[in-house]
């Protein structure tokens, strides 16, 4: 059973024709991580592309979390709150 071909241009999609299923030519996949397609938490407006992500960033002054950054940044708020707390209750109980 023939596989189809098709490939997408210019918004639409072409057929390119039959593929025999013993065809031994390698086929070369790229996964290109470009969907982008989000609502802006700042603004709520629709982002669906990856220049239209960059723009959202550089207009709200924002840029992506380093590897690692989000989880640093969780264990030292609680840190910092927990020490603030302490801090709150010193001052009102003095020992």
């Amino acid at each position: 059973m023939p596989r189809h071909r098709y490939v997408m241009r210019n918004g639409k999609l072409e057929y390119l024709g039959d593929v025999d299923n013993l065809d031994a030519t390698p086929r070369l996949q790229v996964n290109t991580d470009s969907h982008y397609e989000y609502d802006c938490p700042i603004t709520g407006k629709m982002v669906t592309s990856r220049y239209g992500h960059k723009e959202n960033l550089k207009k709200h002054n924002c840029r992506i979390f380093e590897k690692g950054e989000s989880d640093n940044y969780r264990n030292n708020f609680q840190k910092e709150r927990d020490q603030s707390l302490r801090n709150l209750v010193d001052r009102i109980l003095p020992v």
